[in-house]
């Protein structure tokens, strides 16, 4: 009995652990999300100097109209960490999917020195879910 516990626990973690590869594929959620970490004891101002480097990345994107708009946020949670929500213009005001605006910016923000930063898009594995009885 405990050797089939154990199977059946290390299937599921198996499974798990591809699902989001296997069953759900990315999708054009519409947002690009950028998180960077600095190296410890760097501070407010190597994060915020790191963070405009970043948005001067995506500020092309918004002049072309694929980039709605950019939010910042520097420190919040703790000082070495720069996130950037980047909301996509509407799918029909835009030539570009959300994965390939990632893959282009992705290498570039990977390249900034002192805090390389990685962008992501979602699935529908990150929307809450309302059940109603």
């Amino acid at each position: 009995m405990g050797i089939l516990s154990l199977a059946a626990g290390g299937g599921a973690y198996i499974l798990s652990q591809n699902i989001d590869n296997e069953l759900l594929p990315s999708e054009d959620r519409g947002t690009i999300r950028i998180f960077a970490r600095g190296p410890d004891g760097a501070g407010l101002n190597f994060m915020d100097r790191q963070a405009e480097k970043m948005e001067e990345l995506l500020l092309p994107y918004v002049e072309n109209g694929t980039i709605d708009s950019i939010y910042t946020v520097v420190g919040s949670w703790d000082p070495n960490i720069v996130f950037i929500t980047a909301p996509l213009k509407h799918w029909d005001e835009r030539d570009k999917s959300l994965q390939d605006v990632v893959n282009e910016i992705r290498p570039k923000l990977q390249q900034i020195p002192g805090a390389p930063g990685n962008a992501f898009g979602g699935n529908s594995l990150t929307c809450a879910v309302k059940v109603a009885v």
